[in-house]
């Protein structure tokens, strides 16, 4: 029986869109009760090959201290490539309405930036108002994940294609030190997903990652 593993690692290189992962966002309530919460989202930076620093962010997602996915009717939203900031201008929709904005460093200046939130606060009502302050998180890049599946001698990989803008597929027959890894050719999209299929033979290794 064929073996497979996988590696996940990143590498720089160009893309046209990314994203990153908001991950342990903090929130800390300054008003009674006081309360400590914390969040998570995902937001993409879109920008021109060989020009990412003058691109520009959507927030794809945001949970805020609630625990309710926002923003639903956001007006004006914008990524930064130190910032988030999001509002809703039209108060007594549904009953809420919020400010937000998030600082981190260093700023997004490639594909696979890793940043620390600095601070920030929100302005959340929500049945209540909520005054607070953002004191911790980390902005990552997101990494797609692989899917594996054995047919036969045929081990089929597929990762989807939303994000994943500059990764490519490669593969290795071992993990050592001086492992000599083979990058696919670009692969076929199939649905929502790139699909690369190989031929292995019984008895193998095979080892398989992303790499931007």
């Amino acid at each position: 029986m064929a073996v497979v593993g996988i590696v996940a690692v990143s590498h720089s290189a160009l893309a046209l869109t990314v994203a990153y992962v908001l991950s342990g966002v903090t929130y800390s309530n300054t008003t009674f009760p006081y309360s400590v919460s914390k969040g998570d989202g995902l937001v993409s930076w879109t920008y021109a090959a060989g020009d990412f620093a003058n691109g520009s962010g959507q927030i794809i997602f945001l949970n805020l201290p609630p625990g309710t996915v926002y923003p639903y009717y956001a007006t004006t939203n914008t990524v930064e490539a130190g910032q988030i900031t999001s509002a809703l201008a039209n108060a007594n929709v549904d009953s809420y309405w919020y400010d937000l904005m998030i600082s981190y460093s260093p700023s997004l200046s490639n594909p696979n930036s890793q940043s620390t939130v600095t601070g920030g606060s929100y302005d959340l009502t929500s049945n209540g108002e909520r005054l607070g302050s953002v004191i911790g998180g980390r902005v990552l890049p997101y990494q797609p994940s692989l899917a594996v599946q054995l047919t036969g001698t045929n081990v089929i990989i597929t990762w989807p294609t939303n994000y994943a803008d500059g990764f490519l597929l490669e593969s290795a027959a071992s993990l050592t030190g001086s492992t000599l890894w083979t990058t696919s050719s670009i692969p076929p999209v199939v649905g929502l997903n790139y699909q690369v299929t190989n031929s292995v033979l019984t008895g193998t290794r095979v080892f398989f990652r992303l790499v931007r």
